[in-house]
């Protein structure tokens, strides 16, 4: 789970052989065509302007947790410059190894709420981060 934003680290070394690289940024255009769907039939159904937008907001959060869940439970090992995809490593008790973004976010949080947990490792760069990986993936 590595981003593709602004906010993506200036290391872009090439992930090994057989790792699936993802950030949840990009939307499959059929998910996108669903939330559309649910978003016009809200309005329809909706009372209020504000309600409308209530509810769209929320079924639009709702879908990306889930599927940002399902992102991140496919993997044995997650490797991430994502806070919310450390925080939900933690949530989700998923070993994992998280590199910073490029203003210390990440490590900041880790420092002060996470770094405790034993699921977490932290790496400089994406090499160190997937030696990391790989020897956690070796232990289990």
């Amino acid at each position: 789970m590595l981003r593709t934003d602004h906010e993506r680290t200036a290391d872009t070394s090439a992930v090994p052989a057989g790792v699936e690289q993802v950030d949840w940024l990009h939307e499959d255009g059929r998910e996108k065509l669903q939330l559309r769907a649910r978003a016009k039939l809200a309005r329809v159904l909706g009372r209020g302007e504000q309600d409308k937008r209530l509810r769209r907001y929320q079924a639009l959060a709702e879908r990306r947790v889930q599927r940002g869940l399902a992102m991140l439970s496919r993997g044995r090992v997650v490797v991430t410059d994502r806070l919310h995809a450390h925080i939900l490593s933690v949530l989700l008790d998923i070993p994992h190894v998280a590199l910073d973004n490029n203003y210390g976010k990440v490590s900041g949080f880790a420092r002060q709420w996470t770094g405790n947990y034993e699921g977490y490792r932290s790496a400089a760069t994406r090499a160190e981060a997937f030696e990391i990986a790989c020897a956690d993936l070796g232990a289990n």
